[in-house]
């Protein structure tokens, strides 16, 4: 049987990496396709989740100004941080909510 891929050597014999190499990969998709489906959440399923936990007080976090993104107080302590490292130890904290795409109320509270 011969394979798409199959290369053949100077002495006409088939290449013994690449049919290991199909073979593997044979192998893989034989497992993937075998494993149980994973349960998958829609997006608003999971912005429905985090705003839920919010209002319970369960999680604390914060909206960037998109809406788009979640972050918690101590990863905007730690983004704040990076930014202070990335500009040489300084940044004006005026320049942070563009920046990190985070309100300054948040950012002056995390600070």
């Amino acid at each position: 049987i011969k394979a798409p891929g199959w290369r053949r050597g100077r002495t006409g014999s088939v290449d013994h990496a690449a049919m290991d190499e199909i073979l593997a990969l044979q192998a893989e998709l034989a497992r993937v396709q075998e494993a149980p489906t994973a349960f998958k959440l829609s997006e608003p399923n999971i912005v429905e989740i985090v705003s839920t936990l919010s209002q319970l007080r369960l999680v604390d976090v914060l909206f960037t100004t998109n809406g788009k993104e979640y972050l918690t107080p101590e990863q905007l302590l730690r983004e704040v941080g990076d930014e202070i490292l990335s500009h040489g130890g300084r940044v004006n904290v005026a320049d942070l909510p563009a920046l990190l795409n985070v309100d300054l109320p948040h950012i002056e509270r995390a600070v």
